[in-house]
């Protein structure tokens, strides 16, 4: 018997595989694309060392609640943006949600597309507050609905149906339909076209029926519990736009704003849908997005009051932010994007465990989060956020600063003094002028010379890829906030092909069953054994979160979190009272 799920409606969404907006992330990319050929020389030399938690989420996948919020009228022409100060909402007190405004946010990088589902560059809090997804999260990684109001799912999650809201429509006026479901997963399971994760993750379904015009029901030949992670970050774009003569001009969602105007590297602009669903929502007349090369201009326009918002991950801009009650800083609490140290395990000594564990000892976390990252960061042995099911607090711990036991072990690996190179990218400085030269002066008082090289992120990712790098290699990751089998799906730590040659069948076992195991006990067992052994092992070694931080002007409210180290904009509005 399927259990059925129904579920009430908040103004959430989630999750991503790669590129999220911050220091590091952006080196993934690169992994998964083209890149310069191997051996390019280096940007810069080696460079020489300076002077001397909450609970674990539950592990229960999709769980119920009530009934979904009326459906709005039928979309109508697409509005202008309202600039200007906010009108109040009838009857609206002093410090109550209002209507009207626009708010200035600032990006420090361009969108790279207007596709719907590619992550590239920083849409999250500008082309992608235009689009809905079938289902959302909230931050305890509970489904709830958004396009599909309800679902009933299989018990081992090898089928579920998917009822849709009715009354649904396009910015286009067009109707929303199972057909668009349909089509919206198969356009993208085209190895070849460049959706990565997501290619692969709608691949998993063998037959989509739509029985009806607000049905679908998807069948996979395996359990696939991570299913609802999948969906809550999938946008679902416009047919008829998509397949039109305009599609790399223009967008068409279904979400709370309207695409207006994208002029590329200066703005982006979106208005408040003025029918959209979720009926009084959204509550701003509309968002412009300012793209900003790099930290400090957004930095400038920011403290010269031309911006409401402003993305940031200049850590001492953002301290200073902090410190002036004129803004509040936010720090995503389950973004799931951290750092990570990696090896290529197949050349001596980084083939011997021992060794690799010596590097897993000799880093000091503590001492990087509070110095580096001034705080904002948190040190990690595990790579899981808060929100993961696989978080444990414990063996977070496992790996303390200890440079004697760290020598101990390279003496029993039979080395008194050993020389390798880091290859890190000159894009990313936290990463590879901060920690690092921290980790090469602490490593160099136990025989370890540690050569830093810091690459343009292309040649950088030619070297990952082609296995060309010199042992060691450190970037940013991300999607450790779901279900793990979503960030061990990444080029660090999924069986072959890899960037590590790890390839184990220990390794290759774990990765099958966190991929296909559906009941949570087991889970859980699962995921305390696939701790032990990735720590035991130490290929990769995760050792701070990258924090995905927004500092916003204090008039600025009603902001809610997604699973994808982002924020929505759908309740929030302006308090100029």
């Amino acid at each position: 018997m399927n259990r059925r799920f129904a579920t009430e409606h908040l103004s959430r969404r989630a999750a991503i595989r790669l590129f999220l907006s911050g220091a590091g992330v952006s080196i993934l990319a690169a992994c998964g694309v083209g890149s310069a050929p191997a051996g390019s020389a280096p940007t810069s030399a080696a460079v020489a060392p300076p002077a001397a938690t909450p609970t674990p989420a539950a592990v229960a996948r999709p769980v119920a609640t009530v009934a979904a919020q009326p459906t709005s009228a039928p979309a109508a022409a697409q509005p202008t943006v309202a600039v200007g100060a906010p009108t109040s909402a009838p009857g609206a007190a002093a410090g109550q949600p209002r209507s009207g405004g626009t708010l200035r946010v600032g990006v420090p990088t361009d969108i790279v597309t207007l596709d719907p589902v590619v992550r590239g560059g920083a849409p999250y809090e500008s082309t992608w507050l235009t689009f809905d997804r079938l289902v959302t999260y909230d931050d305890k990684l509970k489904p709830l609905p958004m396009l599909a109001e309800s679902w009933d799912v299989a018990p081992d999650y090898t089928q579920v149906q998917l009822n849709l809201r009715k009354g649904v429509t396009w910015h286009t006026g067009r109707e929303f339909t199972s057909d668009d479901v349909k089509w919206n997963f198969i356009r993208v399971q085209d190895p070849k076209a460049g959706y990565g994760d997501f290619a692969a993750q709608s691949s998993w379904f063998t037959t989509i029926d739509t029985p009806d015009k607000y049905t679908v029901v998807l069948k996979s030949d395996q359990s696939r519990p991570s299913m609802f992670d999948f969906f809550q970050q999938f946008n679902m774009g416009d047919r008829a736009v998509l397949e039109g003569p305009d599609a790399k001009t223009t967008s068409s969602g279904t979400g709370p704003y309207t695409f207006v105007e994208w002029v590329q590297g200066d703005h982006i602009t979106i208005a408040k849908n003025k029918n959209y669903w979720n009926t009084g929502k959204p509550l701003l007349d509309g968002i412009v997005v300012h793209i900003f090369a790099g930290d400090q201009p957004g930095t400038l326009a920011m403290e010269g009051g031309t911006l409401d918002v402003l993305r940031s991950g200049a850590i001492p801009d953002v301290a200073r932010f902090k410190a002036d009650p004129g803004y509040n800083v936010m720090v995503h609490p389950s973004s799931g994007t951290f750092y990570e140290l990696a090896f290529l395990t197949s050349v001596a000594p980084f083939d011997n465990k021992l060794v690799r564990q010596a590097f897993n000892w000799g880093i000091d976390r503590d001492r990087n989060a509070s110095q580096v990252f001034e705080g904002f960061a948190q040190p990690l042995n595990l790579q899981w956020s808060t929100s993961s099911p696989a978080y444990d607090a414990e063996k977070n711990k496992t790996y303390t600063f200890d440079l004697d036991k760290a020598k101990s072990l390279l003496q029993q690996a039979g080395i008194s003094s050993l020389t390798t190179d880091i290859i890190t990218t000159a894009a990313n400085p936290l990463n590879s002028l901060g920690f690092l030269q921290i980790y090469q002066a602490d490593l160099a008082k136990i025989g370890v010379t540690l050569n830093i090289r810091a690459y343009d992120p292309a040649t950088w990712a030619s070297n990952v890829l082609g296995h060309t790098y010199n042992a060691m290699y450190a970037t940013g990751d991300v999607v450790a906030n779901l279900l793990p089998i979503n960030n061990l799906n990444g080029p660090t730590w999924r069986p072959s092909p890899n960037n590590t040659d790890w390839n184990t069948p220990e390794w290759q076992n774990f990765f099958q069953q966190v991929a296909t195991e559906p009941d949570p006990a087991k889970q859980k067992t699962l995921y305390a054994a696939m701790n032990d052994y990735i720590l035991d092992q130490s290929w990769a070694m995760p050792f701070a979160t990258n924090p995905q931080i927004l500092v916003t002007k204090s008039n600025l409210k009603g902001m809610t979190i997604n699973q994808y180290g982002a924020w929505y904009f759908t309740d929030a509005w302006l308090d100029d009272t």
